[in-house]
């Protein structure tokens, strides 16, 4: 927080807001904060878009870059309810910015002008992560516009996935294209969803027997994402609307010739 203040990075004062409340949660070396946006737009009193905005354009300026998944996912294991992770780049300030370093004293980790820098995201001292993050380098690629790094496998087992599926249903398989690829680039990188809940929303809508039939592409899947998952939740609740049930059985009736 006081390397944010001091060095005032970003040339404006809204994405200097949001850089600052990012930089409370971090690790005092900048790296590994993982407020949720919701939590960020309380502390700002911007919007979650605006927050959500203000984060693409750090990241953009080289402010900001995405961190480790495995680094959250070691803190917080539930996948339908874990943000995404963002190292601060002190160490690469734009502009020729000089850039201050916390350094220890008695044992208490300080930053510029004695501003002690704490460690934690709430009460008590945050655990080590459980596994050590490892990306294989080979497996990068970058976006067109630059904003972040996915694993490339993981964008293809995911539109692969949804391409059998769509066999399984009887459908003829799709081409899996570059516009697939980019589409499931983008549900996951821009709209912050993870491998594990864009693969769970796949299997369920292709096992469902009305959303087997609206979702034949990753576009579609990202259009109809929040509808999905709503459904899907409202489903492993038991809490579909009204008539909703009774709506699946005369379908399943039409479909046996019962009806």
């Amino acid at each position: 927080m006081s390397w944010v203040l001091d060095n005032s990075p970003t040339g404006e004062s809204t994405g200097q807001l949001v850089l600052l409340v990012l930089a409370n949660y971090a690790r005092p070396d900048g790296t590994s904060a993982f407020p949720a946006v919701r939590t960020l737009a309380r502390a700002t009193c911007l919007s979650e878009r605006s927050v959500q905005r203000k984060l693409r354009e750090l990241e953009a300026a080289g402010i900001i870059e995405r961190c480790d998944p495995l680094i959250v996912a070691a803190y917080i294991t539930r996948s339908d309810s874990r943000p995404i992770g963002y190292n601060i780049l002190m160490s690469t300030a734009p502009n020729g910015v000089t850039v201050c370093h916390p350094v220890e004293r008695d044992g208490v980790t300080v930053g510029q002008h004695g501003v002690t820098v704490s460690p934690s995201r709430g009460d008590g001292v945050a655990p080590e992560p459980l596994l050590e993050p490892s990306i294989n380098p080979s497996l990068i690629i970058m976006s067109n516009d630059n904003l972040s790094k996915l694993v490339a496998p993981v964008i293809s087992m995911l539109c692969h996935l949804l391409a059998d599926l769509i066999v399984v249903n009887g459908s003829k398989r799709p081409t899996v294209s570059a516009a697939w690829l980019k589409d499931m680039d983008r549900l996951i990188r821009l709209d912050g969803r993870t491998p594990e809940q864009v693969e769970h929303v796949i299997r369920w809508c292709q096992n469902d027997s009305f959303w087997q039939g609206n979702i034949h592409s990753p576009l579609k899947l990202r259009v109809q994402y929040d509808k999905l998952r709503l459904a899907a939740n409202r489903v492993a609740k038991g809490t579909e609307p009204r008539g909703f049930a009774g709506l699946r059985e005369f379908e399943q009736m039409i479909k046996d010739g019962n009806a």
